[in-house]
């Protein structure tokens, strides 16, 4: 995205003004990359959020463990993860409809098919919107750069071993028939907190992966659960 800042106003106010007339259909092409670019980025941190939340520890339940981004309209997604204090996923959210917007502002990037206000106007939100998906994109990076879990969720079973020991499946008995709303409500009334770090499974040995508070310790990436503990200690090993 860094390299297609400087595209839009080489179109608009040098010689290579051309390109729009002899390929008008070249900046529409940049436009929906970038926004194929930022699509990836917003699947990401949608789907990694309510881990980052877990990793924290003390999450509640509406918020981790029954929260879906992904099925949420993009259009409301910004007011939801604000809502839920996820400012990240709310400032990601909103770039993506800045995305959808910079596919039409780059199609009036030809004075010859524009009036000069509309190609200005064009011209300058393009480029507003540009500089701000590279803001949000550094930003992202730098919040989340440090790794916060042990492996990525991305299939059932690296999401069945994160639970796989915990406590917390005891208060999922009888619940397979329960709408979303229902499973929610009944998580929210026992009042309990969740998080990911070590715990002692129900097989009474140290786990990571997700369970309830109270938990044996936090996740350090890269630290076993020795060094997690004891921190000051030397020469402990795995």
């Amino acid at each position: 995205m860094t390299i297609c800042l400087p595209f839009i106003p080489a179109i608009s106010y040098t010689g290579l003004t051309s390109i729009t007339h002899s390929l008008p259909w070249l900046p529409i092409l940049v436009a929906a990359l970038i926004k194929q670019l930022w699509a990836t980025l917003e699947f990401a941190v949608k789907m990694m959020e309510p881990f980052h939340s877990l990793s924290l520890g003390n999450a509640r339940p509406e918020s981790t463990l029954t929260l879906d981004y992904q099925g949420v309209p993009y259009g409301i997604l910004p007011m939801k993860a604000f809502y839920n204090k996820h400012y990240i996923v709310s400032i990601v959210g909103f770039c993506s409809i800045l995305g959808d917007m910079l596919t039409v502002t780059c199609s009036s990037l030809s004075l010859r098919t524009e009036t000069e206000h509309s190609f200005y106007t064009s011209s300058i939100l393009s480029i507003i919107i540009l500089f701000l998906l590279i803001s949000a994109t550094i930003l992202v990076l730098f919040k989340r750069r440090k790794p916060f879990m042990p492996r990525q969720p991305s299939t059932i079973a690296s999401v069945l071993a994160f639970i796989h020991q915990s406590r917390m499946l005891d208060d999922f008995i009888g619940t397979e028939r329960y709408s979303h709303s229902k499973m929610e409500n009944m998580l929210i009334s026992m009042g309990k907190r969740y998080g990911l770090g070590w715990f002692r499974g129900r097989d009474n040995r140290p786990h990571c992966a997700i369970d309830q508070e109270p938990m044996l310790s936090r996740y350090v990436h890269g630290v076993s659960y020795i060094r997690a503990q004891a921190p000051w200690e030397e020469n402990v090993g795995y």
